[in-house]
């Protein structure tokens, strides 16, 4: 169903006419009620098709800045002029806010909790000591 709202939200966005306002709210007040029906074929009619190529692009979008993230935590401790005790923190931290980015936004506070108290302890812990 997101699939289908995201091009209303860009129509309404470009919107230059009451003629294309009332076009995509007729198009969101149909999906609407066949969301309402249960009537799946008909909401799932003018879905885009479902390809390898865009689950590819999907993938790639979640997961390119969580890379990004622990690709830094793994080399930049290891630059010239970064210290051994700098260079843990910043590991730890990049390596945690990766981990943190690869959570599914569904995910329980509880669990985002423990990966935070983790992370406060690694990164505060060794300062209180």
């Amino acid at each position: 169903m997101a699939e289908q709202l995201r091009p209303h939200s860009r129509s309404l966005a470009q919107v230059h006419s009451l003629a294309d306002y009332d076009r995509v709210c007729d198009s969101l007040r149909a999906g609407l009620l066949a969301a309402v029906g249960s009537d799946w074929d008909e909401l799932l009619r003018h879905a885009p098709e479902l390809t390898a190529a865009s689950q590819f692009r999907r993938a790639a979008n979640r997961l390119t800045g969580p890379v990004v993230l622990v690709a830094a935590g793994l080399v930049i401790p290891l630059l010239p002029g970064v210290g051994p005790v700098p260079g843990d923190s910043v590991r730890i931290l990049l390596l945690a806010s990766g981990a943190l980015a690869l959570l599914p936004a569904a995910t329980t506070d509880l669990a985002r909790g423990n990966v935070q108290g983790a992370l406060d302890k690694a990164l505060f812990g060794k300062n209180q000591a």
